[in-house]
């Protein structure tokens, strides 16, 4: 049976206070950590941070409701789904022609992990609507950074044709993509 804490901190910065409270706490134990963050107006803001602590990236929750809503997916979002159902235990790490980009839930986790600055889409209908990314010759320190020192899964996406042999089968046809390498803790 594991026991479950709830640690509250009031700080400026809820990461550097998670880091802190961290060193403390065995690996038996399941934590929750609830950072609380002071704005200007001294509003307070609980911030649920658990799942940074999870060892694995769950299938996103709105995954489910985008197979219902076809009419708010794009091909390359239904492309994304369709790899992100074959690995739902690792961060799916998707190539977009020269850049590499996490979508949804991973997103927000990789935002927090490599302080990479998190984006929406403008289209509020999007189903994946929160995006960060890198460029191509950064993936390795990436890479190795959220295997290696968070303890991650990534599943990595490359497209594997160029976007003028896919422009050659048809005129709004996607790239095709396939992951190409699992990297494991």
């Amino acid at each position: 049976m594991t026991s479950q804490r709830r640690i509250v901190v009031e700080t400026l910065n809820p990461f550097v206070a998670l880091k802190t409270m961290l060193r403390g706490i065995t690996s038996s134990a399941r934590v929750s950590v609830h950072g609380r963050r002071i704005s200007p107006l001294h509003r307070r803001h609980i911030c649920n941070t658990s799942w940074l602590l999870s060892g694995a990236s769950p299938v996103p929750n709105n995954v489910a409701n985008a197979e219902n809503d076809a009419a708010k997916v794009t091909p390359m979002v239904a492309q994304y789904l369709a790899r992100k159902r074959e690995y739902p235990d690792c961060m799916l790490l998707f190539q977009v022609g020269d850049f590499y980009e996490f979508f949804g839930d991973d997103a927000r986790r990789a935002a927090h992990l490599l302080s990479l600055a998190l984006t929406r889409k403008t289209k509020k209908t999007q189903v994946l609507n929160e995006m960060c990314g890198f460029p191509l010759g950064s993936v390795d320190s990436f890479v190795e950074k959220l295997v290696m020192h968070h303890g991650v899964k990534v599943a990595i996406c490359n497209q594997v044709e160029s976007a003028s042999s896919a422009k050659k089968r048809g005129y709004n046809t996607l790239v095709d993509r396939q992951v190409v390498r699992i990297a494991t803790p």
